[in-house]
């Protein structure tokens, strides 16, 4: 095989796993299992070996994973690099196994970074409020996702039409694996009309929205719905440019 041929085909198996981890299902484990894959993948095409790639799933899936192996520093680092790289992912730590071994024999009393490794999904999962990083990387996949595209109600009303139903399946899988996060839908309309009325409208679209998402498999005691009406406009005007702009649905991660 030339390397032309190993090119194009390394090419468009780094396309699938691609594709793969922003439009997977639903399931964290199916989204989760996904990004594992492809940091296997893309460690392995940079010509680095002996790298174990561990996503934590105890006690819960998360998008945090852990590298381990006895290879050189500068390997180690360019391992880290390229997982962290990887749209999706979460935290990315380096597990020494010696360290790992010490720990495994130590007393009660010797807590190392092996032992910190393994108990890092629970304390994230314990934490409160969710670690800044996982916030900020579970924000920045929800504004991915989101970008260019709005909840198209109908005129007037909270009900949330089928053809979002894809954005919020999308939305629900990328906050699943996010330890620790909760969501804020917040409704925003546009400033036509009543400051009442534009008031309630968006606090009832926000409400369905929330309702949508958890009908999806998110926890209820995880996302809060949240409208401002007409008070946060991001064009203080009434063209019907400004109003396009103005009545959207956003969605913050803390």
């Amino acid at each position: 095989m030339d390397n032309s041929t190993k090119i194009l085909i390394g090419s468009v198996v780094t396309a699938l796993f691609s594709f793969g981890a922003h439009f997977i299902g639903s399931t964290g484990s199916s989204f989760v299992n996904t990004l594992e894959e492809t940091a296997k993948y893309e460690i392995s095409n940079a010509g680095i070996e002996g790298v174990k790639v561990q996503f934590n799933r105890e006690p819960t899936i998360t998008r945090d994973v852990t590298l381990s192996g006895d290879i050189s520093e500068d390997k180690r680092n360019k391992a880290l690099s390229i997982v962290e790289g990887i749209s999706g992912v979460g935290s990315v730590r380096w597990l020494d196994e010696a360290s790992k071994a010490d720990d495994d024999n130590a007393d009660s009393g010797g807590a190392g970074n092996a032992k910190d490794a393994n108990n890092d999904s629970t304390s994230s999962e314990n934490a409160e409020p969710a670690d800044r990083a996982v916030v900020a990387k579970c924000q920045s996949d929800i504004n991915n996702i989101t970008e260019g595209k709005n909840i198209n109600f109908r005129s007037g009303s909270f009900y949330v039409p089928p053809s979002s139903y894809g954005l919020l399946d999308e939305i629900v899988a990328a906050i699943q694996p996010c330890v620790g996060v909760k969501l804020e839908v917040q409704g925003h309309t546009d400033l036509m009309g009543s400051p009442t009325l534009n008031q309630t409208l968006s606090e009832g679209r926000a409400e369905s929205v929330r309702d949508e998402l958890i009908k999806r498999g998110l926890d209820a005691n995880r996302v809060r719905a949240k409208g401002y009406g007409s008070t946060k406009p991001i064009e203080n005007a009434r063209t019907s440019s400004a109003n396009a702009k103005n009545r959207r649905t956003i969605f913050i991660i803390s």
